[in-house]
């Protein structure tokens, strides 16, 4: 029985690999359908939806009256599972903070324990919770899981610098820092995103004013980058597709305004902020997605403090959005978190009485 359900898990990976592959580059109608995800459970003061899949299954988290966090999942029919993981904490703002799903299912993240103190736990698509730190752990944050169960992330050492690691899918670890790294508290690297091959995408934070961007590849090698302007001190790594693109942001010397970039495999870095309009300003924005197509989502604030979505495909071209409710006032908004390779984009958005919702767009 285990050789035939490891030779369907082999069928699947490559069925989606090739969808992947094949499927045309996505050409965005100019208006999205847009959708509300409400989480159907007791005492829901709001939620926020963290990841997406290939199928279109979503996770995400929600707080209740008394704002403890529970994570959930989401069918593509609509179906929602309530995620706790053993050991979290039932205190404010404490229980499971999932981050990520893959194409089969499975769902990783973070629960905050009675203590305060956050472990990694995979959830396997068979339901199965499994909680988990890195050796020398003494706080532990997943931000990603790929189609193979390669789960990247940073855990904070017992000296509190940050060290990236990679959790492989047999259950052990891989930890490492990109070159150049902090070693002061809270200095040190993340382990962003990890794609199909187990390339990696993150940060490496070098004084708390300096921290360069890099692509780390499956063979451990490192390519450090900053974006062009040399006055923009901080890279961030976030995403990186199949092929290798990245998209990420930078930030100006005020720490106060972003600019989403682009990162080819050959190495070349391309801002990409949204353009401006004769009635609004782009302030900001950071690029947050990128699918296997290359197309990029991402948010922005205006020049009132509002926070838009925003999509772009790679003729260059823009699609600004808003899911309907978004609170329109400094601080509300909408706010894209994840793509799949489908086009679907999932995230958050702030109505105007500053209530959060998760939201579906498909084109």
């Amino acid at each position: 029985m285990e050789a035939m359900m490891e030779r369907i898990s082999i069928l699947l990976i490559f069925v989606v690999v090739f969808a992947a592959v094949v499927s045309p580059q996505m050409q965005p109608q100019a208006k999205p359908k847009i959708i509300t995800i409400d989480v159907p459970f007791p005492d829901v003061q709001g939620a926020e939806v963290t990841g997406i899949n290939y199928a279109g299954a979503i996770t995400g988290i929600y707080w209740d009256a008394n704002n403890v966090v529970h994570g959930f999942v989401r069918t593509p029919r609509g179906k929602f599972t309530k995620l706790d993981s053993s050991g979290a904490g039932t205190g404010e703002w404490q229980g499971t903070y999932p981050a990520g799903i893959n194409g089969l299912g499975a769902v990783a993240g973070n629960s905050v324990d009675q203590s305060d103190v956050s472990h990694g736990f995979l959830r396997t698509p068979a339901g199965k919770m499994i909680a988990f730190d890195p050796p020398d752990s003494g706080l532990t944050l997943p931000f990603s899981i790929n189609l193979f169960g390669t789960i990247s992330g940073v855990y904070l050492d017992q000296n509190w610098v940050q060290t990236a690691f990679l959790r492989l899918p047999n259950g052990k670890f891989v930890s490492f820092e990109a070159p150049g790294s902090g070693t002061d508290p809270w200095l040190g690297s993340q382990a962003v995103d990890v794609n199909l091959w187990g390339a990696v995408s993150g940060n490496s934070n070098i004084d708390g004013l300096v921290a360069h961007g890099y692509l780390r590849t499956p063979a451990g090698q490192f390519a450090m980058f900053d974006c062009p302007d040399p006055t923009w001190t901080i890279t961030n790594g976030v995403r990186i597709n199949p092929w290798g693109v990245i998209a990420g942001y930078c930030t100006e010397p005020t720490y106060t305004i972003n600019h989403s970039f682009m990162r080819t495999p050959d190495g070349y870095a391309i801002m990409i902020d949204p353009p401006s309009t004769e009635t609004e300003t782009v302030v900001s924005s950071q690029a947050f997605g990128i699918n296997a197509n290359g197309v990029i989502s991402g948010f922005y604030w205006d020049q009132n403090g509002a926070v838009h979505g925003f999509v772009r495909i790679p003729n260059g071209k823009f699609i600004k959005f808003d899911a309907p409710g978004a609170g329109r006032e400094s601080g509300q908004g909408t706010w894209p978190w994840a793509i799949n390779d489908n086009g679907q984009i999932t995230g958050w958005y702030t109505d105007a009485n500053w209530i959060t919702h998760g939201f579906l767009l498909s084109w």
